[in-house]
């Protein structure tokens, strides 16, 4: 379509090559004097603008009737300050040798669009500049400074991104002993040691009633209140990796002797067994020190036993010991005397005279009440109480069997009895012999003085 059949007025004028129908909502433009430029061809429909404020009538009807009037305004487009890149941080990244690093994607601050670049990478690493992201995985050990650029079309920015590249290290191994004891309500302290690469961190759980743990000194410690075998968890991590073990703790208690602390016996008795006792976690051993004569100690048992041999009072030691701790304690045996048997302590020979008075005593040590006999007296002596008396009638030698007897037994003893002649002389002749006349001179009085 020609330009004159599109505008049927000179005065309008149209600026720029327009070609239809590809060219159908392209802009142009009418001067201020709304002609058109002579070599101007167009077909299709336009959208019309006007420069400088100027109106433009197109209902006009020298505009022609293809001119249709659209009423809308262009607003231009706010566009802020435009800005240089900065790149962001961070500036120092660690990796492992021979293991893939995390993935390091470059950003910075800036108008758009931004260019991003990565240079003297290590071996092993690249850059993409899509993503603008260093990856891959460094083969060898070492400290790498790579290039940063970040520009634009305002400026560029550049940093040092400082790669460590080490070795993978292991997990720590901890080295503490994996067994310990306690005693309730009594301090308890135990350190969590480890080897390995550091920095190391340490955590500990599953503790008793009691205990905390301080991760600044790796200490355990406390009081623990109940007895009971524990399994802690011990932790030890690095860069490597956690490692854990067990620690069995054994919380006990001290023993605490419960058996009697007074006990009696008599001399030459058999003593009652005392058994020593006592409170407390296993093995308990226990002794018994400054025993009686006659008692021992059997510690299979735990028993005092025996016959004590003499009478008194005796602080006997006893003590019991475990793991967590010693009682000791005094217990008191009072050893009574007792009943003594007796022992016949008189002269086991004796002389006498035939028809002259006799006496003879016997005596005994030993627990009162004693009671005596003799037998195989000769004729004219008997025994009252522990005298035996009387006048033997007949000589010899006599073995006279003397008895001492309590409830504590009885002791037999010989007394060899020579009863002599002695004489048999009648001075006056009254048929008294001498040895019984009280008046051996004179007939007239005799008489016999027994």
């Amino acid at each position: 379509m020609g330009l004159g059949s599109l505008i049927d007025c000179g005065e309008f004028k149209i600026e720029g090559d327009v070609v239809g129908p590809d060219s159908q909502g392209s802009q142009i433009t009418a001067t201020d004097d709304s002609e058109t430029k002579s070599d101007s061809d167009i077909s299709g429909y336009v959208d019309l603008w006007v420069k400088n404020n100027n109106e433009i009538d197109p209902n006009d009807g020298s505009k022609g009737n293809n001119v249709t009037y659209h009423d809308y305004t262009i607003t231009a487009p706010s566009c802020g300050e435009n800005v240089a890149p900065e790149l962001n941080g961070p500036f120092q990244i660690g990796g492992l040798v021979n293991e893939p690093i995390t993935p390091y994607v470059i950003t910075a601050t800036g108008t758009e669009p931004v260019d991003y670049n990565a240079t003297n990478l290590p071996s092993g690493l690249s850059f993409n500049t899509t993503t603008h992201t260093i990856s891959g995985t460094p083969t060898a050990v070492g400290t790498y400074n790579i290039n940063l650029t970040a520009s634009n079309f305002m400026g560029d920015d550049s940093e040092i991104l400082v790669l460590i590249v080490t070795q993978p290290t292991e997990p720590p191994v901890i080295t503490s002993l994996l067994t310990a004891s306690a005693t309730v309500d009594q301090s308890f302290n135990y350190t969590l040691t480890a080897t390995g690469t550091g920095p190391i961190t340490y955590s500990v759980s599953n503790l008793p009633a009691g205990l905390s743990f301080n991760s600044g000194n790796q200490q355990i410690s406390g009081s623990p209140s109940t007895a009971g075998t524990y399994n802690i968890v011990l932790s030890a991590s690095n860069y490597g990796g956690p490692t854990t073990e067990i620690l069995v703790l054994t919380v006990g208690t001290p023993p605490t002797i419960n058996s009697p602390l007074t006990a009696s016996g008599t001399a030459g008795d058999q003593f009652i067994t005392h058994n020593l006792t006592a409170d407390g976690s296993q093995d308990i051993t226990y002794s018994a020190t400054n025993l009686p004569d006659g008692l021992s100690y059997n510690p299979a048992d735990q028993t005092i036993n025996g016959t004590p041999t003499f009478g008194g009072v005796y602080n006997v030691t006893l003590q019991a010991t475990n793991d967590y701790g010693t009682d000791v304690q005094t217990l008191v045996i009072t050893i009574n005397e007792g009943l003594e048997a007796p022992l016949i302590t008189s002269a086991l020979t004796d002389n006498g005279m035939k028809d002259f008075p006799y006496s003879y005593t016997i005596t005994a040590s030993g627990s009162q009440t004693i009671t005596f006999d003799a037998i195989n007296l000769p004729t004219g002596l008997s025994i009252s109480g522990s005298v035996i008396s009387g006048v033997p009638t007949v000589a010899g030698t006599f073995n006279v069997s003397l008895s001492a007897t309590n409830s504590a037994g009885t002791d037999n003893k010989t007394l060899e009895l020579t009863i002599g002649t002695g004489g048999e002389t009648d001075a006056d002749g009254d048929g008294i012999p001498n040895n019984l006349d009280a008046y051996p001179d004179d007939a007239d009085r005799a008489f016999n003085s027994y």
